[in-house]
């Protein structure tokens, strides 16, 4: 066995905490009013022969800084209950007796403790939770972060869909006139919340306000027909509903695509991308994108026993789209020999079933469905859909059809 290694290694200590920062912040030379996290030459943990296994949980250091900051109140040490006995109080320079070593040389030296990588936000959602926690003053929370000048409001898009929904259930339904809710409703991560939660009514409030508020989630960089993608395969096919009431249409996207191809290859494994890629040279790849998104929705009905919810948001989809629809020739094209022929023609009952047409060759829409579509897309570019319609002043069963409604209203 050789005697020196002839290869360097040494430990780096990531700290995720703010109780582990602040606990080896008084190991380095600058406390933590700099927070210096590179271990200090000057350390005695800096030990030639010993390696630090752990620091002690039960004690807390009072370093020279902390006691000049704090001394002036020492209201506020006893608060935080940081004015402890003496027994109770270490100073990790000079005094070791918190700590565990180990003499064991084949573990490494530490060399460096830094913090993790999104340490400030990931604390800081865990203080906003905390306060949550012990306070009813939402409202408080929700203006610092929003009003800031540190934080600017941008700091609530990256924030959980967890901690937003804290915020939705205080403003929903009744607080809406307030200049706080339009600055939430102005820098709300929307994408996050509605691939979280399967919550249509609420879903549809906030994206009438956001439309009301002139914020034009298109030209943020949002893709609403990727967002309803994404709902679907969330297994939130009730944000459908409210998602056609914010944009007119579905459509082709690209990265959908590949989280179709990704989920079903879970079901289907030998219908891998290099056998899509031959379907695509008979089919094109739109065509194909909308038979992996019925297959998908197909496979879920079976598998969640929820068909009327599922068949629901995709009457809703084909309704408002004006391309051609399927037939089971192309649905044959696509997946025979990966399906049982009888799988295949039950897929396809589905899918005529819910959109209640039948097409036996691939041909253009009814006039009066396309008429629909055109309204729609005129429509949303100003409006929220349905108060579009309402504005029109058309009779009442034209409204119902352009709002994609099951039953029409005649009276």
């Amino acid at each position: 066995m050789e005697r020196f290694s002839t290869k360097l290694e040494h430990r780096w200590i990531m700290l995720n905490g703010l109780v582990d920062a602040v606990k080896f912040s008084f190991i380095v030379r600058n406390s933590i009013s700099y927070l210096n996290l590179h271990l200090s030459e000057y350390s005695d943990l800096h030990d030639r022969s010993r390696t630090v296994l752990e620091v002690a949980n039960d004690f807390v250091c009072t370093e020279e800084k902390c006691r000049r900051i704090f001394a002036p109140s020492r209201s506020l040490l006893y608060n935080l209950n940081l004015d402890m006995p003496a027994r109770r109080e270490y100073r990790l320079k000079n005094d070791l007796a918190a700590c565990r070593f180990s003499r064991d040389s084949s573990i490494p030296h530490i060399a460096k403790i830094t913090l993790s990588c999104g340490f400030d936000f990931w604390n800081m959602c865990h203080s906003i939770e905390d306060a949550f926690k012990v306070t009813d003053q939402k409202l408080k929370i929700l203006g610092f972060l929003v009003k800031s000048p540190h934080l600017k409001g941008e700091i609530l898009r990256p924030l959980p869909a967890h901690i937003m929904n804290n915020f939705i259930d205080y403003f929903y339904p009744k607080i809406t006139d307030s200049v706080l809710f339009k600055d939430f409703i102005e820098t709300l991560d929307l994408e996050e919340w509605m691939t979280t939660y399967e919550e249509p009514a609420i879903l549809e409030h906030l994206l009438y306000h956001v439309r009301h508020h002139g914020r034009n989630l298109n030209e943020e960089g949002y893709s609403m027909c990727q967002l309803m993608d994404k709902c679907i395969l969330s297994l939130f096919f009730s944000n459908i509903v409210p998602i056609l009431k914010y944009t007119d249409a579905p459509g082709f996207s690209s990265e959908a695509y590949d989280m179709y191809v990704s989920e079903i290859s879970d079901f289907i494994p030998n219908l891998t991308e290099e056998v899509l890629a031959g379907i695509e040279r008979r089919l094109t790849p739109q065509r194909l994108y909308l038979m992996l998104q019925i297959l998908s929705m197909y496979i879920e009905s079976n598998r969640l026993r929820c068909t009327e919810t599922i068949s629901e948001a995709l009457r809703l989809l084909w309704n408002s789209s004006p391309v051609a629809c399927i037939t089971f020739g192309e649905i044959e094209t696509a997946f025979k020999g990966f399906l049982p022929d009888k799988e295949l023609k039950d897929m396809y009952e589905f899918y005529c079933s819910s959109i209640d047409e039948h097409h036996s060759v691939v041909e253009s829409r009814p006039l009066k469905h396309l008429c629909r579509t055109t309204i729609r897309r005129i429509l949303k570019k100003h409006f929220w859909i349905p108060e579009g319609v309402r504005l029109t002043g058309l009779p009442l069963s034209l409204q119902s059809f352009l709002n994609l409604e099951k039953f029409i209203i005649t009276t």
